[in-house]
C-alpha cells in the first residue's frame, strides 16, 4: 500500500518523499537493532571462541581494610593496593568458598612481569607450567598480538631481562584452572609445615627448581594471566596448616580478614 502524502505538495516533492520513505524507515530499524539484541539477551562470543554469555570479568576491584602491620616472619608478597577476589568469596552460586586471595597486578600493562615473592622462607615442593604439562595448566598462548583480558587489550607476550621471551596467557583452563603454579612448604618459624600456592604466573624464576629453598621475599616468577580467561592479570594466594585447612592470608598482610561463609559450601579452589 503506498503512503499518503499532502495533496498540496508540489508533484516532484511528493515523489521524492515516497522515495525516501522506504529508507527512513530502514534506518529506523537498523538503529533500534542494539537494543533489541540486548533486550533479548543475546551475547557475542568471548575471546578464544567461548560460549556465549561467558565474557563477563567475575573480579571485582574489592577495598579491604588494613587493620595491622605485616605478621613478622612475612614477607609482602606483592603490592596489595588492587584486592579482585578474597577468601570468603562465593563460587557457582554458593557451592564452594574462593579460600584464596586474589591479588591484581599493578603499574602499566595491568601489571604484567611484575615480580611476585615469597611470604616465607620455604620449599618448593611443586613447579607447574603450561609448557610441561598443558593438560594440567593449560596451552599456552604463543600466538603474537594482543589478548583481552579484564576489559583491556594487553599484550600476548614480553621480553624481560633474565627471563626472555615470556608469555603471559594460556589458550584455556587447563584441569588444574591454576596455571603456571609455584607450590611450597614453609621450613620455620610459627607457620612451619604450612603450604603455600601462587598460582597464574606468567613465568617462573629462571633456575628454581623443586626442592629448591627459597628465602622470604625472594623472587618465585612474574604476575601473569595463565588460566585467566576473562579476568585481569592477578596472582592466586591460598595456605593450608598441618590438618591439610585452608588459612585466610589476609590477615598475615595485616589485611581484614574475610570470615564470610557460602552456606555449607566446603569444595576446594
Amino acid at each position: 500500500m503506498r503512503p499518503r502524502v499532502p495533496g498540496n505538495l508540489p508533484r516532484r516533492s511528493q515523489r521524492l518523499r515516497r522515495a525516501c520513505l522506504p529508507l527512513v524507515v530502514c534506518a529506523t530499524l537498523l538503529s533500534a537493532l542494539p537494543a533489541l539484541w540486548h533486550c533479548s539477551g543475546a551475547r557475542s562470543a568471548g575471546p578464544e571462541g567461548s560460549a556465549p554469555g561467558e565474557f563477563e570479568t567475575r573480579l571485582v576491584e574489592r577495598v579491604v581494610r588494613t587493620v595491622s602491620d605485616i605478621q613478622p616472619g612475612v614477607v609482602l608478597p606483592y603490592p596489595t593496593h588492587r584486592i579482585l577476589s578474597t577468601f570468603g568469596d562465593c563460587r557457582d552460586g554458593g557451592r564452594r568458598q574462593h579460600r584464596g586471595l586474589d591479588l591484581g597486578g599493578v603499574g602499566g600493562e595491568e601489571g604484567l612481569g611484575t615480580p611476585i615473592r615469597s611470604m616465607f622462607r620455604a620449599r618448593i615442593t611443586l613447579i607447574g607450567t603450561g609448557f610441561d604439562d598443558p593438560d594440567r595448566f593449560g596451552h599456552p598462548d604463543t600466538r603474537t598480538g594482543m589478548a583481552d583480558r579484564g576489559g583491556h587489550r594487553l599484550p600476548r607476550s614480553g621480553m624481560i631481562p633474565g627471563y626472555g621471551v615470556v608469555h603471559w596467557f594460556t589458550r584455556d583452563y587447563g584441569s588444574w584452572r591454576s596455571g603456571t603454579i609455584i607450590s611450597t612448604e614453609v621450613v620455620e618459624g610459627d607457620w612451619e609445615g604450612y603450604r603455600v600456592r601462587y598460582m597464574h604466573l606468567g613465568a617462573i624464576y629462571p633456575g628454581l627448581a623443586e626442592g629448591d629453598i627459597v628465602e622470604a621475599g625472594q623472587e618465585l616468577g612474574l604476575m601473569g594471566g595463565t588460566a585467566i580467561q576473562f579476568d585481569s592479570p592477578h596472582v592466586h594466594i591460598d595456605m593450608e596448616d598441618l590438618h591439610g585447612d585452608r588459612v585466610d592470608i589476609a590477615p598475615l598482610l595485616g589485611l581484614e580478614a574475610d570470615t564470610r561463609t557460602c552456606g555449607s559450601a566446603r569444595g576446594r579452589r
